[in-house]
This record gives C-alpha cells, sequence and structure tokens, in this order.
C-alpha cells in the first residue's frame, strides 16, 4: 500500500523493529499494520506489484501518514504476519549517498564489502540483525525507479515468503 510522502512529518519504523527483538518487532507490525487479503497472484502479476512474488497478509493501518526506515522515505509498505513470525516489505528508493545510512543502522553487509555496497557494486545485500533476516534488493517488479529496492526484514526462512502458488 503506497504511503504518503512528508518528510517532515515522518514516523521513523527502525525502532519500532529492531530495538527489542523479534517478539517486540511482532508486536509492532500488529500495531501498525491491519489484516488484509491480497488479490490473486494473477492480479499482483497483471499489476506487475513489487510484492508479486511474495506472500502478504496486512497492510498499514494508516496511509495518510509517512513512514521511514534508516530515515530513508518508504513508499510502500506491507507485512506477512503467521503466528510468531514476520516478514516486512518496504519499497524504497535509495540514491548511491544514502548507502551510508545504512551502514550506521545495520553496518557491513554479510555478502559484500563497504566499498562494494557503497558503489553500488551488488545484486542483493544481506545482514543477520537481532535473530532477523534484512535483504535489499532492486525491485524487480519495475515499478518504481532505478534506485528502487524492496527490503525484506524476517523471522522466518525465506521460502515461507515466497508465493509459490502458481498463477
Amino acid at each position: 500500500m503506497s504511503v504518503a510522502n512528508n518528510k517532515s512529518n515522518s514516523i521513523e519504523l527502525t525502532d519500532g523493529i529492531f530495538k527489542d527483538g523479534t517478539t517486540a518487532t511482532l508486536s509492532y507490525i500488529k500495531q501498525i499494520f491491519i489484516p488484509y487479503a491480497p488479490p490473486t497472484e494473477l492480479e499482483l502479476m497483471k499489476n506487475m506489484h513489487p510484492l508479486m512474488l511474495y506472500k502478504f497478509n496486512r497492510v498499514i493501518k494508516d496511509d495518510s501518514k509517512s513512514y521511514s526506515l534508516f530515515h530513508i522515505p518508504v513508499k510502500e509498505l506491507y507485512a506477512w504476519e503467521d503466528k510468531n513470525e514476520f516478514c516486512l516489505y518496504a519499497t524504497i528508493d535509495i540514491k548511491s549517498s544514502e548507502f551510508l545510512l545504512l551502514h550506521n543502522f545495520l553496518q557491513e553487509p554479510d555478502n559484500v564489502s563497504f566499498a562494494e555496497m557503497m558503489k553500488g557494486d551488488f545484486d542483493i545485500l544481506m545482514w543477520k540483525i537481532h535473530g532477523m533476516d534484512v535483504t535489499l534488493f532492486h525491485d524487480f517488479a519495475g515499478r518504481v525507479s532505478r534506485d528502487g529496492y524492496l527490503i525484506k526484514i524476517t523471522n522466518m526462512p525465506a521460502e515461507k515468503t515466497i508465493n509459490m502458488t502458481p498463477p
């Protein structure tokens, strides 16, 4: 779900997600998201939805507010919640100078060097933080600019987040 883009009144999500571990993160997700029945997989694909390959069952409760993650404005925000497991998805535009913001919060990725990250020389960035996997990759749905990325923050195995139902 698209969120408003009002930087001056933006809600920073980072503390609510990373401050107190996965139990607090799940509680935070339930606080700011509401349950949602997503469109069919075929509809998601036709609309080139950024989550056409992923499961999600929650949308942001108040889409009139703007949100940021690592002080980077969020364009769209979704979540998948299943019992004590979750996956938070955010689409963001990151300019090369803003990769330093990611580094300030998450440190060096597990899979590339700081220099490679700052040059944009990667296909995917991965971190393990407080029992959660954080993954950043280009939004392959093609709906956003060349600076468009999808970030996944999850405490569940990756295969549980993938939408395996054939269209």
